[in-house]
């Protein structure tokens, strides 16, 4: 995925009279650094706000920067505090953990996402989309697309940007012809396996969210015609709450409306909502809403669903990450 780099917080002090040994400062930078150091590492972007919370330090921790025999100066105490405290922090978060509101309570609504997150769908666009592109005169140098290429250009985006980066060259009627038949071809290739393709353990979490009274959406950048086919495919024709479309929004993932507009049709507050994505465009679109989103390694790296935001990575809806989860969230 791309995006603009978020910038990791620098960490500095100001130097106090107390402290005007020089190997002491150089230590106390030193130490800084390495906590900036650790915090530019994936997956510890909310240190700098939550490293207050933790400013508990052994007895052992103080003597960092007193170990040549220097007094252990109130200033240098607290240097070595939020140092280690930020530290401790970061390196707690290397596994991130639900937010507070979704551990503790039971969430409003689950919002998931299609393809390859209610059915493992992605290996049948891959195919269609390879075997199509390979039709198109000079695209890729002739060569067919593999599987990285279709995770880094294709799934999860909707058709009107894929086919606008694809073929900028062709009038916006064309690319939407093309984008057509792309899809009737997918679900002609889909249809005869797609109860099949239905991701391991959904029917359990559509027990559980019946059980427990949740409500729930199901929000997609697929055409209306895929969504429908996959659904009824499934056998949830009728199940979801309200269905929503990119295509038919103002904005498409990644930006968030999609998913605020099923919050919206649904009456809840998206921070008290679980989102399921296997895509960075949709994971972004679901933490730029505010809920809790899981990312489904159903094609993904993981890496980049969790640099789109995901707080938590399942293999599929069976997995006892997530069941452990929903033990706390209904808790």
């Amino acid at each position: 995925s791309s995006g603009k780099k978020r910038q990791t917080p620098s960490l500095s002090f100001s130097r106090s009279p107390l402290d005007a040994d020089p190997r002491c400062w150089s230590a106390t930078r030193l130490a800084s650094q390495q906590a900036t150091d650790i915090l530019s590492k994936d997956h510890r972007r909310s240190v700098a706000t939550s490293c207050i919370d933790c400013l508990f330090l052994p007895l052992e921790a103080a003597h960092a920067l007193t170990h040549s025999g220097h007094a252990a100066t109130p200033m240098r105490l607290s240097h070595a505090l939020i140092l280690f405290a930020m530290v401790s922090s970061s390196q707690s978060l290397s596994t991130p953990s639900p937010p507070k509101s979704c551990v503790t309570s039971k969430p409003s609504a689950v919002l998931f996402d299609i393809d390859g997150t209610l059915a493992h769908t992605d290996p049948v666009h891959f195919a269609v989309f390879r075997d199509l592109l390979l039709d198109v005169n000079g695209f890729n140098g002739g060569d067919s697309i593999d599987e990285e290429f279709f995770r880094a250009n294709i799934s999860g985006r909707q058709n009107l940007h894929i086919a606008a980066d694809f073929f900028p060259d062709w009038s916006v009627e064309r690319r939407e012809e093309w984008s057509a038949m792309k899809e009737a071809r997918f679900r002609d290739a889909a249809s005869s396996s797609m109860m099949e393709r239905k991701m391991p353990g959904l029917d359990r979490v559509r027990e559980w969210m019946e059980a427990s009274s949740v409500r729930r959406a199901a929000v997609t950048n697929a055409p209306r015609p895929n969504a429908e086919a996959i659904i009824g495919g499934i056998g949830y024709d009728g199940w979801f709450e309200t269905l929503v479309i990119g295509d038919e929004c103002e904005r498409a993932k990644p930006d968030p409306f999609p998913y605020q507009e099923a919050c919206r049709n649904l009456g809840v507050d998206p921070r008290n909502c679980i989102v399921f994505e296997d895509s960075p465009s949709g994971a972004k679109a679901g933490t730029a809403c505010g809920a809790y989103v899981i990312g489904i390694l159903s094609g993904n790296d993981s890496s980049a669903l969790l640099d789109a935001g995901c707080s938590l990575l399942i293999e599929d809806f069976d997995d006892p990450k997530l069941w452990k989860y929903l033990e706390q969230a209904s808790g």
